[in-house]
C-alpha cells in the first residue's frame, strides 16, 4: 500500500461485512495508513532519489543496451516508519517480495525480480543483477542524504537501530 500511488482505500470484505479497511492519505513525502475497524494507524516517511547519477558513473546503460530498450524507472523510494513499531523491512518491486532489507525500512524500485517474485536478482553477470545493485545503492544514498533529518525525526533509539542495521550491511 505504501508504494501504490493511486490507491486511496482498500477493503477486504467477507459476505459483505468489512474485515479490514485501510484509508491511505499521501502527501509529497509522507503516507498515513488508517486501519479499520481496529483503529490502528501507521505514519511513514518516504525518501526518494533517482539512480541516474550512479548509472551514468558506472556506464551501465552503455554496457548493457538492453536497459535502454526496457526503459526501467530509476526512482527508488525508502519508506521509514514514523510510528513506534519495529518492522522487518522488505524489498518491493512495486509489490512486496519476501526478501528483507536487513533494516527497519522498506525499499521500492523497478527491480528485476526472480520469476517467483519472492526476491530480486542479485547474482549472475547480467544486466538485471547490476541494475538491482544500482537501485540498492541509490536507496542507501537516499538514507545517507537524509541523515540529519532521520536523526531529528526518529529520535535517538530508533535512529540508532536504523544506523546500526545499516552499518552491519555495509560490507
Amino acid at each position: 500500500l505504501l508504494f501504490l500511488r493511486h490507491l486511496q482505500r482498500v477493503e477486504l470484505r467477507r459476505n459483505g461485512e468489512l474485515v479490514v479497511g485501510v484509508a491511505i492519505d499521501r502527501s509529497a513525502e509522507e503516507v498515513m495508513l488508517d486501519f479499520q475497524p481496529s483503529g490502528d494507524f501507521q505514519h511513514w516517511l518516504l525518501l526518494s532519489r533517482t539512480a541516474d547519477d550512479v548509472l551514468l558513473e558506472l556506464g551501465l546503460r552503455e554496457k548493457y543496451e538492453t536497459l535502454n530498450r526496457l526503459e526501467r524507472a530509476t526512482k527508488v523510494s525508502v519508506a521509514v516508519p514514523l510510528t513506534s513499531e519495529t518492522i522487518e523491512g522488505l524489498l518491493y518491486a512495486y509489490l512486496p517480495t519476501r526478501q528483507t532489507t536487513g533494516m527497519p525500512v522498506h525499499v521500492n524500485g523497478d527491480f528485476f525480480p526472480h520469476a517467483s517474485r519472492q526476491a530480486i536478482v542479485l547474482e549472475g553477470e547480467q544486466h538485471d543483477r547490476y541494475w538491482n545493485e544500482v537501485l540498492l545503492a541509490t536507496a542507501a544514498s537516499a538514507l545517507a542524504e537524509n541523515f540529519v533529518r532521520l536523526r531529528d525525526t526518529l529520535g535517538p533509539i530508533r535512529f540508532w537501530t536504523l544506523a546500526q542495521a545499516a552499518f552491519q550491511l555495509k560490507d
